[in-house]
This record gives C-alpha cells, structure tokens and sequence, in this order.
C-alpha cells in the first residue's frame, strides 16, 4: 500500500462482506493492520540467521548451543569434524553425558539446575581448557568459551569449542626443550666449576713441583749429587703433573745424578702410557722405601767405584 506521500506501507487486510435476505452483496466491511514494522524485524531476523549460519558453518571452531533441559539444540560442522558426530547423531542428547569424560558428570548434575534457574554456571563467562570426548572414546584437550542467552524466557547456553591437540603437545615439547637447556647449562656450569677446581689444583701442584725441581737441581749441582728422590705420595698424578717430572729426571741425568720418583702406582703409570705418556727417563717406585733401597745400592755402586757422591731427598 502506497499513503499519500508516497512511502510504502505494508499492511495486513481482512475484509467481509454484508448480503441481503435474497443473498445478494450490499456492502463490504474491512480492516488494515500496518505490519510494516513487523515485516522489517521479521527480514532482519532472518537475514541474521543466514549471517549466524554463514559464520557457524565456516568456523574452525565447533559451535554447540544447548537448550534449557541441557540438551543439544544446535550442532555447526566444524563440531561435526572435530567430535566425529553428524548433526542427526548430536541433536537432542545431553550435551555433558554426551561429550564429557565422567569425572566432569558430577559438576554438571550440581550446576544444571542453577543455570535453568538463573542463566549462571562455573564456566558461563569464561574460558577454560578442559578435556572432551571423541566419537571414537579418545579423550583431547579442548579451550572452551561458554556464554547465557535467554530464549522466550528460557536460559540457553552457547559454547565455542577449540580442539587445542596441537598447541599442547607444542607446549609440551618447548617445555621439555626448556628442561633439556637448562640441564645442559646446569651441567655445563658444573663442568666448568670442576674445570676451574682442577685447573686451580694443578697451578698449585705445578708450582709446587717446579719449584721443588729448581731447588733439587740447585743443591744436586752444588754438592754433586748422584741421586735424586722425589717422593710424590698423595699427589694425584696426570699429564700435567707428569711433565715437570719428566723434565726433572732428563735434567737430573744431564748433572750425572739418578732421579727416583717414590709414591707412584702403577695403575697410574699404566694410565699415563695409555694417555701416551713416557715415564722412561724416571725410575719409579711405590714406596719411599723401596725408593730409598734402591738409593742405597746406586750409592755403594758409586762408592765401590771411587764416587762419592751425595744423596738428595
């Protein structure tokens, strides 16, 4: 119907009709209602669920509403793919029952009847991840989001599902590469305080022993030793300590004198050849002892050839 001036107004007409005793039409009565307002609520609820269904049905996200009675009233398929459900298989079935693991039924059966009653729940508000329930029985981590709505007076829910499979074992294995580093750097921090210990310990054992080979080579010079017994017992013996060692026999030779280390074991000496480690120019002993008989029969060879020379120790 177009008014006067010229806006169109859409209009409900009813019309009767009034006849005479012979059945004949004298008159005509009717009615117009203007729906225009309804007409345009009416398109713009529909061009609302044409929008809601384009939007839902292209989701990677699963879109489930459930009905005051907790029962599924809408199903979008992107739930069809991530929970193996069709839309007739979820239609009308208990939503938590459904899709829950047991261990949440409990929580659901105290909160259903709140929710009915005042559109409140635990989850209703907030997102959560939570674990759900494939067709298969396979249970996978999920992000729900969880909203109220009141339909014709009645609270209904309206849940946006994630499937969050990959993002956790994501999680889990950056939290395992975490782990991994900070053992790598705890043990290699270990490593180099072990390293700086040892290092620290061989200066000292170095220096030590160097300057023993200083003052032993002095006195042998000055009193024309023959013999030279160094006895190392309790010194942890290795390729560092070793080299002085060596040096001191090879010198000791050089001034004519026999240099005798005492306090070696022989592991130690197998484990030094096995590092590549000569200890030929030394004649070892385990003992100061024994080192000392040894001393001794150098010394009466020497005597018994006009030598003379003295022993150091």
């Amino acid at each position: 119907m177009v008014a006067r001036d010229g806006t169109e107004t859409i209009v409900a007409y009813n019309a009767s009709v009034y006849k005479d005793e012979t059945g004949q039409m004298v008159g005509a009565f009717g009615v117009a209602h203007d729906i225009t307002e309804h007409k345009r609520t009416e398109k713009s609820v529909l061009e609302s669920e044409e929008i809601f269904k384009a939007i839902s049905s292209s989701a990677n996200d699963a879109i489930i509403m459930m009905d005051n009675e907790g029962n599924i009233s809408y199903w979008n398929e992107a739930a069809e793919k991530i929970f193996g459900y069709s839309v007739q298989e979820a239609l009308g079935k208990e939503l938590h029952l459904f899709l829950a693991p047991k261990k949440y039924h409990d929580s659901y059966r105290r909160g259903i009847l709140k929710f009915k009653a005042t559109g409140c729940g635990s989850v209703i508000g907030k997102t959560l991840e939570l674990e759900a329930l494939r067709k298969d029985g396979t249970g996978f981590p999920i992000e729900l989001s969880v909203s109220a709505v009141k339909i014709e007076e009645k609270w209904h829910a309206i849940g946006i599902v994630r499937d969050i499979t990959q993002r956790k074992k994501a999680e889990e294995e950056r939290e395992t590469l975490i782990r991994e580093l900070q053992d790598a750097l705890a043990e290699r921090k270990k490593a180099q305080q072990e390293l700086k210990e040892t290092i620290e310990r061989l200066e000292v054992y170095t220096t030590r022993v160097n300057s023993l080979m200083v003052t032993m080579l002095a006195e042998a010079t000055d009193k024309k030793t023959n013999v030279v017994i160094l006895d190392i017992s309790g010194v942890a013996v290795d390729a560092k300590i070793t080299e002085p060692l060596v040096n001191i026999a090879r010198l000791s030779r050089l001034l004519g004198a026999t240099c005798i280390v005492t306090g070696i074991k022989s592991e130690a000496v197998h484990k030094l050849a096995d590092l590549g480690i000569t200890l030929a120019p030394i004649t070892t002993e385990q003992s100061l002892k024994e080192g000392l008989r040894y001393t001794i029969v150098i010394v009466e060879e020497n005597d018994d050839n006009g030598g003379g020379k003295d022993t150091l120790t």
